[in-house]
């Protein structure tokens, strides 16, 4: 089960089709604060964690963080439409994440979460 957030409605629908098409189970948020209030809910389901960084409510960054006091082990994959030069130190101390630029290749990115999940 992937949690998937992002804010960009589109985004989010295509990246989760693709991710379904996949085999992957998909919960989707649209913001930070929805994303850990799923999470809180549904933590022994979920076996990783995408999220865009800037969002309303709480950024990705901040979700992240929430969600791993929750449960420590939960893989993060950062998926942003940013420039990735910089963002490790805005993301700092967090530790074991992984960093994807978007527009992401829907081929890419299944070879991608397979690596990610083993």
């Amino acid at each position: 089960m992937i949690l998937l957030v992002d804010d960009n409605q589109s985004i989010l629908e295509c990246t989760a089709e693709a991710l379904f098409d996949f085999g992957y189970l998909v919960m989707t948020a649209t913001n930070g604060q929805e994303a850990v209030e799923l999470f809180a809910s549904h933590q022994s389901d979920i076996d990783m964690v995408m999220t865009d960084i800037n969002m309303p409510l709480k950024d990705g960054i901040k979700a992240a963080n929430e969600m791993r006091h929750i449960r420590g082990d939960v893989p993060i994959v950062f998926a942003t439409g940013q420039d990735l030069v910089g963002l490790p130190a805005r993301i700092g101390e967090f530790g074991n994440y992984h960093l994807l630029s978007k527009p992401l290749s829907f081929e890419l990115l299944d070879q991608y979460m397979q690596e990610v999940l083993r």
